[in-house]
């Protein structure tokens, strides 16, 4: 009985794992929004893109966008739905493309205990570079 729930679980992993795959990526930037903005994912395919984006939203951490590297990276953007005040962050688990598009998994994270944060409505983000595969 266990040998076939071993089997059985080796194929369901195999199966959900089929026509996707995880991509290694890094941490560009972080932040949060005071105004509002709605929860999103967002892939860049050019610098100038990038930048005007970051410039509509006041986003002024342009020497993140200067050490991505175009031809080796993707970036993508991920906005987090609103949090209560500006002590939240995304954390991303996993980055896939399927079928040619983007999934993330992610989720916001409150900071240390006993900080003091602005309570305002908050929209944490994260700028991830994803490595091209070949």
């Amino acid at each position: 009985m266990r040998k076939n729930c071993f089997v059985f679980i080796l194929l369901m992993v195999m199966v959900m794992s089929m026509g996707s795959v995880s991509y290694a990526y890094r941490e560009v930037a972080r932040g949060s929004f005071m105004s509002a903005k709605t929860e999103s994912i967002t892939v860049f395919e050019s610098k100038e893109d990038l930048l005007a984006t970051f410039a509509a939203l006041h986003i002024f951490n342009f020497e993140a966008i200067e050490s991505l590297d175009f031809s080796k990276e993707i970036p993508v953007f991920i906005v987090a739905s609103a949090c209560p005040d500006s002590g939240y962050r995304i954390v991303a688990e996993i980055i896939d493309f399927r079928n040619g598009e983007v999934n993330v998994k992610y989720k916001t994270e409150r900071g240390p205990e006993g900080m003091m944060y602005a309570q305002v409505i908050s929209y944490p983000w994260l700028l991830a570079a994803v490595e091209k595969q070949p």
